[in-house]
């Protein structure tokens, strides 16, 4: 019977039901992120197919990243392009899904008054949100 384990039993700093809790929001993150990740994708490669215009503007841009003069062509519409923003929007969502897992933990660590496990994952979102800058600027 020493195998078996009760609610109170502590894995990581959290009982039992609390790491059922927090797997179960962090579950429900990530599906919705993905559903909607995919709903975006496939909408912008079906409008891609429907239309066609949305490769040759896709093909001008340089980069493999798109910068501010790009984003701000694909929001204004000016060369048909919404196969596009539909796309990169899906790509984004894919992004913010770990983020949004990472700042869910933080919350819910928050609450649950662990604050070591806290610290952590805000010292995680400071490096995401570095890597983002940095990224974005070159």
């Amino acid at each position: 019977m020493q195998n078996q384990r009760n609610k109170n039993d502590s894995v990581n700093g959290c009982t039992l039901h609390e790491n059922a809790k927090l797997s179960r929001y962090l579950y429900l993150i990530i599906l919705c992120g993905l559903v909607a990740a995919i709903v975006l994708l496939l909408a912008g490669f079906l409008a891609n197919i429907t239309s066609g215009s949305g490769l040759e503007v896709l093909n001008e841009f340089e980069k493999n990243t798109i910068g501010p003069e790009e984003l701000s062509v694909l929001i204004s519409g000016e060369a048909g392009s919404i196969p596009g923003l539909l796309q990169y929007a899906g790509i984004f969502c894919m992004i913010l899904v770990p983020v949004a897992g990472i700042i869910c933990s933080t919350v819910f660590f928050a609450l649950s008054k662990k604050y070591k496990l806290m610290v952590v994952s805000i010292l995680v979102l400071v490096i995401l949100a570095v890597s983002a800058v940095i990224g974005f600027m070159k």
